[in-house]
Order: structure tokens, then C-alpha cells, then sequence
């Protein structure tokens, strides 16, 4: 993606350079200057699509691993030591609080 980007600039670039310099743009810059982006475009659109797509499943492999480590924490081992529920923190202060 980055090399597809790179070759339409230095058209673009140049092409201008020439044209404020005010020496004739040579015809083959002209007819690149204007045809590339049919080359360049679908596959820059290509490589982004790879590069997504790699990401994601480097995102996917990060949630793999998070709950991998979730599973194997001391809190999670605890949880089976526990197994009843603890009193909802509200049930505790209503209980603690002074009757009307």
C-alpha cells in the first residue's frame, strides 16, 4: 500500500515540479500522471484489505489470549472454591440501615 502511495506522489509531484518550473512535461509523465491510478488503485485497495484482515486476526489472537489468562488467574480458580453467591452489597446496607 505504502509503495502504491509512494509512486502516485512522485507523479503527482513531479508532474507539478515540471509544469511551475515551466519546462514542457514530458508525454509519457502526462499519460502516467493520469493512467496509474488505474493500476495503482485497486491494488493499494488490495494491500488494505490484507493489512485489515491481518489485524483482525491479530485482534482475535489478543482476545485469545486475554481470555486465556482470564481463565487462568487465581480469581477464576477462586470462583470454584466460592460457588455460592456472595449478598448483593444493596440487601447488606438496606439490612444494616435503621428502621422507620
Amino acid at each position: 500500500m505504502l509503495f502504491c502511495w509512494c509512486c502516485s506522489e512522485v507523479l503527482r509531484y513531479s508532474f507539478y515540479a515540471l509544469k511551475e518550473v515551466g519546462v514542457e512535461v514530458p508525454k509519457p509523465l502526462v499519460w502516467l500522471r493520469y493512467s496509474a491510478f488505474i493500476v495503482l488503485y485497486p491494488l493499494g485497495g488490495k494491500k488494505k484489505r490484507k493489512r485489515e484482515k491481518e489485524r483482525e486476526g491479530e485482534e482475535k489472537e489478543k482476545e485469545r489470549e486475554k481470555e486465556r489468562k482470564e481463565k487462568t488467574s487465581p480469581l477464576f480458580f477462586l470462583s470454584f472454591l466460592f460457588p455460592f453467591p456472595f449478598e448483593n452489597p444493596f440487601q447488606h446496607k438496606k439490612k444494616q440501615s435503621p428502621r422507620r
